[in-house]
């Protein structure tokens, strides 16, 4: 549980930073180029319809770091390696070698955008897929939980002839261990039923 909030923490600060960015890059794309230098007017036009294009997914950038870093703090750093490597190296270069090929020098500009966004589905299906995996986990723990208190609750009933009322008190034992078992628990909805 503790990990999911976390996770869903940093993608909360990731968006809001990738969201900010993609606003600058799209809407002001002449004032943060001329950060860098002068030119021309066809400089400035190319530079500008150059940097909305390449950063057009800026928006789900946040996605792949991290995803790499959560797959690294669950303990499956192999697949936090692969992500990783997933924007630059898997896509990136594939991309700005072959797209030129079908679309000229455009390509070069649209291999940038496509590349995010092979990347952020990527982050986004594997991070899904790990995440329903630590909650049927979580699930599956509770079960043992459960199993655990209700074997101690018949090893009591067993062990424990003394009559009704030492039974009540039993019962009343089992009961507040339940509760506090199941309070507070992420998947209290699924265990109740």
């Amino acid at each position: 549980e503790r990990v999911r909030k976390v996770l869903h923490l940093a993608l909360k600060a990731g968006f809001v930073i990738s969201i900010i960015s993609f606003l600058l890059f799209q809407f002001l794309p002449r004032q943060i180029i001329s950060l860098f230098g002068s030119g021309s007017e066809d400089y400035f036009t190319f530079a500008e319809e150059y940097f909305r294009i390449y950063l057009f997914f800026t928006f789900v950038n946040c996605l792949q770091p991290i995803a790499s870093n959560f797959f690294t703090a669950v303990g499956k750093a192999q697949k936090g390696i692969i992500l990783s490597l997933t924007r630059q190296i898997l896509f990136l270069l594939p991309l700005i070698i072959l797209l030129p090929y079908i679309m000229g020098i455009d390509g070069i500009m649209y291999a940038g955008p496509c590349a995010d966004l092979a990347a952020a589905l990527l982050s986004i299906y594997l991070v899904v897929k790990e995440v329903n995996i630590l909650k049927q986990k979580e699930i599956e723990g509770y079960i043992f939980e459960i199993k655990h208190f209700l074997l101690t609750f018949v090893c009591m009933k067993k062990d424990n002839e003394k009559g009704d009322e030492s039974m009540a008190s039993n019962y009343i034992r089992f009961d507040w261990a339940m509760k506090r078992l199941l309070r507070n628990k992420a998947n209290w909805g699924a265990l109740e039923g």
